[in-house]
């Protein structure tokens, strides 16, 4: 199973390169977060799918107990992967600071 962001075919650094020069960081920002949190949602999706395929094969009995250690495999790298996309979405959810404060 594949998580996939669509970029109409252009290279990631093409894509957040015309992103940054859209109106605004602020703009850019917006849509970063946007994108993580649908990013997010695709992974939990695709965990949860995993989750009702285990609970399907663990009726059938040991024939298939290779595929749900694969399977527990795969669960662990979407797991590691969404956290290291929701401390991505941190940054762009956190306020600039003040010029007071910097």
């Amino acid at each position: 199973m594949k998580v996939t962001i669509d970029t109409c075919g252009e290279s990631l650094d093409v894509v957040f390169d015309r992103l940054t020069r859209m109106e605004s960081d602020d703009f850019f920002e917006r849509r970063v977060f946007s994108m993580l949190g649908m990013a997010i949602r695709q992974i939990e999706r695709a965990d949860e799918q995993i989750k009702r395929r285990i609970q399907a094969m663990q009726h059938l009995g040991d024939v298939y107990s290779l595929g749900i250690s694969m399977l527990e495999e795969h669960r662990k790298r979407f797991s590691a992967l969404k956290a290291e996309l929701e401390d991505l979405k941190v940054i762009y959810e956190a306020p600039e600071p003040d010029e007071d404060e910097a």
